[in-house]
């Protein structure tokens, strides 16, 4: 359990955090800062290089109150953006560009939402976390496919405007303002704040015909077109035989507002992928599953072993530093690996 950091030696990780440890990162310009999550949004930030006294409650607000959200929510920093991440709940997707700090200073906000000798008991105005326009994503105003809760949203590094998001049921929307200001607050019935990002509008583009109702399980970007990524699918083809895949291509055409769809699973069998990331130099696929990292060489159509060496175990993560020629693989109890790619 927690949340570990190496600082480059794969034989000692050090413990930075207790609790169920969920997504975690870093920024994107400010080599001090960190981030965590405990189960569901229970955000922590952290600008002290994730020193264990210094985590900051940034969860608070609305994005606290949704019900529904995932075991482990979707978090992530802002790859181009400093101080802006973005977070899924179990009504719809949420933005902060203050790194959660909301308008305190970092001893402020030490004194009010600090983990440990905060003086807020309950966290609910700690972080300044907004929904992302007027109409939640989970919500039935856009058709079929309502709720369970979010599960993926993802930036890009082509731009500073353009995000991804999807859900639980297979929707999928694209949004080319997701930094647009301003934020307007307004009250529920309780007096409790609500922070939207009113002008930020979205696009829905899964299609019914093509693409599963089933858990989105990760979004890659096209670095070089942000109209244009790849998506991949849990669970099993034989749960929506009208519908089957788990990789996808998917390009967004902003002229039209519509997108087309290719599948790229090919050969891949009923195997549900838990996570997908893109050589963009090469081109190739790396999906991850229950068995370990597979591969789809660019221009081919047949997934084989990433690499051998690999335990036969899930994996729950991979990211892939280009121009490094690096690939990491995080998995279910098992450590992280890396694999040099050529």
């Amino acid at each position: 359990n927690g949340t570990w950091q190496t600082e480059g030696n794969k034989k000692r990780w050090e413990n930075k955090m207790i609790g169920d440890g969920g997504w975690s990162g870093f920024d994107v310009t400010r080599p001090e800062f960190r981030f965590h999550t405990f189960t569901g949004v229970s955000i922590d930030v952290n600008l002290n290089n994730g020193t264990i006294a210094d985590w900051i409650f940034a969860g608070g607000g609305q994005m606290g109150r949704d019900a529904g959200t995932n075991f482990y929510a979707p978090v992530i920093s802002d790859p181009k953006v400093s101080g802006t991440m973005f977070a899924g709940t179990g009504v719809t997707a949420y933005r902060t560009t203050t790194s959660g700090l909301g308008t305190r200073t970092l001893p402020q906000a030490n004194a009010v939402c600090n983990e440990w000798t905060g003086s807020s008991q309950t966290g609910a105005e700690c972080g300044d976390f907004a929904r992302l326009g007027r109409t939640p994503l989970t919500d039935p105003a856009w058709g079929d496919r309502a709720g369970p809760a979010m599960a993926a949203i993802e930036r890009t590094t082509a731009d500073t405007s353009t995000a991804w998001a999807a859900t639980g049921s297979g929707r999928v929307f694209i949004t080319r303002n997701v930094d647009a200001a301003p934020v307007e607050v307004t009250h529920d019935d309780q007096g409790r704040e609500i922070r939207t990002a009113t002008e930020v509008a979205w696009t829905r583009l899964d299609d019914d015909a093509l693409t599963p109702n089933r858990f989105v399980s990760s979004i890659h970007v096209d670095p070089a077109n942000p109209n244009h990524a790849w998506i991949s699918y849990s669970g099993f083809e034989s749960n929506t035989p009208g519908q089957p895949g788990h990789v996808f291509e998917v390009t967004y055409d902003p002229g039209t507002g519509t997108s087309t769809w290719a599948n790229r699973s090919y050969d891949l069998r009923d195997i549900p992928v838990t996570e997908l990331v893109r050589d963009d130099v090469t081109g190739d696929l790396y999906a991850g599953t229950d068995f370990g990292p597979l591969r789809l060489a660019a221009g081919t159509t047949t997934w084989t072993s990433a690499a051998p060496g690999m335990p036969n175990v899930e994996i729950t993560g991979l990211t892939i530093l280009p121009q490094q020629r690096i690939l990491y693989a995080a998995t279910h109890g098992l450590s992280a690996w890396r694999l040099n790619l050529n």
